[in-house]
């Protein structure tokens, strides 16, 4: 799973790193200023995540003589949030007086300042004696509450300037081919790539996923398309055949989603990002062939009597020979004996989960002639239009995993 935290010392309480990355808990950074008694310990932490940067620290306080002590803390935690911009910040402090275990008197602060449109700040703020306890609570917001609307962002130029990056054209050995030649360092010139005759062509890009209609990209609207794919290649004047080439992006990017549809989406997708030229991929040679090995014979050239007639190599001498010879120390060689090829055939292949529109009274699967299948994103597409060409169907159907649907 793809996805950008680094931290030290942990999180804010309010984030949740998402559950396919597996983050563990981690332990606040600690630095004790004093030990023993008084004790005083300061923990802290600060992260960056792809949208947000948070920092906290909070310092606690104890000392006790006799049978009395005394308890305190003072704590911050904040929150940035670059698209759309916002902050929270949490501050809190209390203090104690006890005897044994019980509290003679206590005062605590609960305060909570956000923003900017509207700002808002509002807390509480408590004293106990005894067994009395006196609360202030507070709710402010000022400032108009604005709608931020960020400027239409034309993202064709930005599709064509990444497609025609060098970096994002690259080329890849077929399957079942092996690199059986060492070909010499080449520079490729500016818009130029180095392609072995037998090798594969492919282009891709990270700037929006293809073949999938978009309604935002970022937090922006669109200025431009919603839509985009690659429909053919050409080298010279000939169309080749192409396969997909499916890149990781985050739904969220460029969907709407509300924030309950955010939590059950996973935060990246293997979606189409470009193609590759599929032509030679159908290439397939045998690793090997049954051939009569003959050998003739020669004793001088320039003997006069007629060379011997060829004659042939008994199979088992033949095969002690071979083991020492400069084919079989070769490392492909040695690689292609060492393989299972009954294993390798049968091999099972892992894809991206598939999901398909289901008729929720039959839980069968509706229209497999409009939707055979695909990724969720390509399912939500197929049922919006669907529902926009029979509003009658709403409620009635619904997208599921391919692998419910017997």
């Amino acid at each position: 799973s793809k996805g950008f935290l680094m931290s030290v010392g942990g999180f804010h309480p309010a984030f949740k790193a998402p559950q396919e990355l597996n983050v563990p808990n981690l332990k606040r950074l600690t630095l004790t200023i004093l030990s023993g008694n008084p004790n005083l310990v300061l923990t802290a932490y600060f992260a960056v995540t792809s949208n947000t940067v948070q920092f906290g620290a909070k310092i606690d306080f104890r000392f006790k003589a006799g049978s009395f002590s005394v308890v305190g803390y003072l704590q911050f935690d904040v929150l940035f949030q670059f698209s759309p911009f916002k902050f929270i910040c949490n501050i809190s402090a209390g203090l104690e007086v006890k005897m044994g275990s019980s509290t003679l008197f206590s005062i605590k602060l609960d305060f909570e300042l956000s923003g900017p449109t509207p700002w808002n700040a509002k807390g509480t703020a408590s004293f106990s004696i005894l067994f009395f306890t006196f609360k202030v609570r507070l709710n402010v917001t000022w400032g108009d509450a604005l709608e931020v609307i960020e400027p239409g962002i034309a993202v064709l130029p930005k599709l064509l300037d990444a497609m025609n990056l060098d970096a994002n054209w690259a080329t890849e050995l077929p399957t079942n081919r092996f690199n059986l030649v060492t070909i010499a360092e080449i520079q490729a010139q500016a818009g130029q790539v180095v392609l072995q005759s037998f090798g594969a062509l492919k282009v891709s890009q990270v700037i929006m996923p293809l073949n999938i209609e978009m309604n935002k990209f970022g937090n922006s609207p669109l200025a431009d398309i919603k839509f985009a794919n690659v429909s053919a290649f050409r080298l010279q004047s000939a169309g080749m055949t192409l396969d997909e080439v499916k890149e990781s992006f985050a739904p969220s990017v460029y969907k709407a989603m509300s924030d309950d549809d955010k939590l059950k989406s996973p935060s990246y997708t293997l979606e189409k990002g470009g193609v590759k030229v599929s032509d030679t991929n159908e290439l397939f040679v045998d690793y090997g062939f049954n051939r009569d090995v003959v050998y003739d014979v020669k004793i001088s050239d320039f003997d006069p009597f007629p060379d011997p007639p060829p004659f042939e190599v008994d199979p088992a001498i033949f095969r002690l020979m071979i083991k020492g010879g400069a084919i079989s120390q070769c490392p492909l060689s040695i690689e292609t004996k060492q393989k299972n090829f009954v294993l390798n055939n049968a091999a099972v292949n892992i894809v991206e989960e598939q999901f398909v529109i289901i008729d929720n009274a039959t839980l069968a699967q509706h229209g497999t002639n409009v939707f055979a299948g695909g990724s969720q994103a390509q399912a939500n597409d197929a049922l919006q239009s669907i529902l926009l060409s029979k509003p009658e169907l709403k409620g009635k159907i619904s997208i599921a995993s391919a692998y419910q649907v017997m």
